[in-house]
């Protein structure tokens, strides 16, 4: 601005000096055009000021505008440079979450084809269930059937039991009848014989016994058990007289013996037996008889003839009693308590029974040795085997860890042969110590506690993780496990459900939901027992080693029902599909003993 003006003031200096030599020229007469002039050159100084003021004006406006371009240029090429480092961060993250989602896409890709394989052992499972549903439904018709033939064979035997009773019972009462006639025609013979010993003076001794059921063989003699007939001159007739009337007797015999049943046979037997031990007289000598082979117990034999001397005895009194029905069904009683033994018609008193019954008692005991009832065999008792004798025999074997020490370990090789939606974990646990290490770990390259029960030397001793997919787990209560006695645990989990549970000793200890629902353990890991990993096989620490006893150790890939549960605990066996058990353990290492033990109350 400052040049401008000069410049202006040179040209207007210039002008002025101009119009003043024109004007020093001309005279004083052209003083009024002088004047003239200096207004005209006052106007046009004027005009020529407003021109320049004009022109001054557009270039210094021209010079804001220019200056503002390049405060706006300086603006703008630092939004270009925002706009870029904006474009250039934007373009990062785009990347990352372009990265990002990639690796979700895989990570969806392996959670769907994990999916499938879910459902694709979801499948298998409903078939095999199915399938196993199937044939239990078919053994169950099987099993109906055979209880509704074994029901029928024992309706049948009930009714031939009926049937036989009413046999017995037809028999009994022939028996009754047979012995109540048999009973007047011994009575009636007494008093024949009494009255010839009357008239013939007899001595006691020579008196013939008065039993029904005695046969005497043919073509021997008669000898008397009192004095000889040398000393005693008594008429020999005496005898012939009861040789007759034996021979008379042997005719009735022979006759009614088809009459006189095997129960008849028994009761005047022991009648004989009974009177003669009230009397004091000498006994019959011993009846030869043998026992066919192959003929029913309740046959009746003919004594063999061993040409053994018949004794004479004294008469014994007729008196028999009747059956009553009180007696009646204490035989009924008897016969289905007492086995079948055969009877023989003139069995020898040396081979009864030892025991003497009173005279009142001869009949129940008589009518107890007959046939058994018809009906099944009961099955003979044997013996249990030596590795029985115990209550709970489903343990196998056990695990002894006897000290807190980072070498005492069990492994199992290979660990999960596939991989695992549902787990089931029950042992036997018995610890002295005061607090309950760790049970079981299992590692694998991508997180060393997949699967632990985790328990260590510290504050909280009350209780153990159980941990799937560190770092989630749930806490168990161990309290009750702290007595150095035997306990049954199982730790439940199913990632179907998302659900867990702790069963100690039957009763449910505690249980939970949202717990890696739709988690899954791979298979090719590292499975020990008594120690928690931290690397792969390795990594022990001696305050979380295990120490007590595992007995009865079994893992299924299936969630157990509570009554199977309870099967395991009370020794009822151990449910199917167990995919390891310690018959698994590949090798024990440190102070760990392996015990074969099949019950538990044999694990010391």
């Amino acid at each position: 601005m400052k040049g401008v003006q000069a410049v202006v003031l040179a040209l207007l200096a210039l002008a002025v000096q101009s119009s003043l030599q024109q004007d020093a020229g001309s005279g004083p007469k052209q003083g009024k055009p002088f004047f003239e002039r200096f207004r005209r050159l006052e106007e046009q100084v004027r005009r020529f000021q407003e021109v320049t003021l004009n022109r001054l004006q557009g270039i210094a406006e021209n010079y804001n505008i220019s200056y503002n371009i390049d405060a706006q240029f300086q603006h703008l090429t630092e939004q270009y440079r925002t706009l870029t480092s904006n474009l250039d961060s934007t373009r990062t993250s785009l990347q990352g979450d372009m990265g990002s989602l990639k690796v979700w896409m895989k990570k969806l890709q392996r959670k769907n084809k994990k999916l499938e394989l879910k459902v694709s052992s979801l499948e298998k499972v409903m078939g095999e269930r199915t399938k196993q549903s199937s044939r239990e439904r078919k053994e169950q018709t099987v099993i109906l059937t055979n209880l509704t033939q074994e029901l029928g064979i024992h309706r049948q035997d009930v009714a031939s039991l009926a049937r036989g009773q009413r046999e017995l019972k037809d028999q009994l009462e022939r028996v009754q009848e047979v012995v109540q006639g048999e009973g007047a025609r011994i009575t009636s013979l007494e008093e024949r014989l009494k009255h010839a010993v009357q008239n013939e003076i007899l001595a006691p001794g020579s008196l013939l016994a008065a039993e029904l059921p005695n046969e005497t063989p043919q073509g021997k003699q008669l000898t008397s058990v009192g004095p000889d007939p040398q000393d005693n001159p008594e008429p020999l007739h005496s005898n012939l007289k009861l040789q007759t009337k034996h021979r008379q007797k042997k005719r009735l015999q022979e006759k009614y013996k088809h009459l006189v049943p095997p129960q008849a046979a028994k009761l005047l037997g022991k009648l004989r037996q009974d009177k003669e031990a009230e009397l004091g007289l000498p006994m019959l000598a011993e009846a030869q008889a043998s026992r066919q082979q192959g003929k029913s117990a309740l046959q009746v034999q003919e004594p063999e003839d061993r040409g053994e001397p018949f004794e004479f005895l004294a008469p014994v009194e007729s008196h028999v009693p009747a059956l009553q029905p009180q007696a009646l069904r204490e035989a009924e009683e008897s016969l289905q308590e007492t086995p079948a033994t055969p009877l023989v018609l003139g069995e020898p008193p040396s081979a009864r029974r030892p025991e003497k019954s009173a005279p009142h008692q001869a009949v129940p005991a008589a009518l107890t040795a007959t046939r058994k009832p018809p009906g099944p065999a009961a099955p003979e008792e044997q013996e249990p085997p030596p590795g029985a004798q115990g209550t709970i025999c489903n343990v196998d074997s056990m695990l002894v860890f006897p000290n807190p020490s980072s070498e005492n370990v069990a492994t199992f090789s290979p660990g999960f042969k596939e991989a695992i939606h549902e787990l089931s974990i029950c042992t036997w646990v018995k610890t002295g110590a005061t607090y309950l290490g760790t049970m079981l770990s299992y590692a694998t390259e991508e997180n060393d506690n997949k699967l632990v029960l985790h328990g260590r030397n510290s504050t909280n001793q009350g209780t153990i993780q159980f941990v799937i997919g560190d770092p989630a787990f749930r806490e168990l209560p161990v309290v009750a496990l702290l007595d150095n006695r035997w306990h049954h645990i199982c730790v439940i989990w199913s990632s179907i459900q998302g659900k867990y549970w702790f069963y100690v000793d039957r009763r449910l200890a505690t249980t939970g939901s949202r717990f890696q629902k739709g988690y899954e353990l791979p298979p090719g890991g590292s499975l020990v027992l008594g120690q928690e990993q931290d690397t792969i096989g390795g990594g022990f620490d001696s305050s979380e080693s295990f120490v007590g006893s595992l007995a009865g150790f079994a893992m299924w890939n299936r969630s157990l029902s509570p009554g199977e549960v309870s099967g395991i605990a009370t020794g009822k066996g151990q449910p199917r599909g167990a995919i390891l058990t310690l018959s698994d353990v590949a090798s024990v290492h440190g102070l760990v003993q392996r015990v074969n033990c099949t019950c538990l109350e044999h694990c010391l």
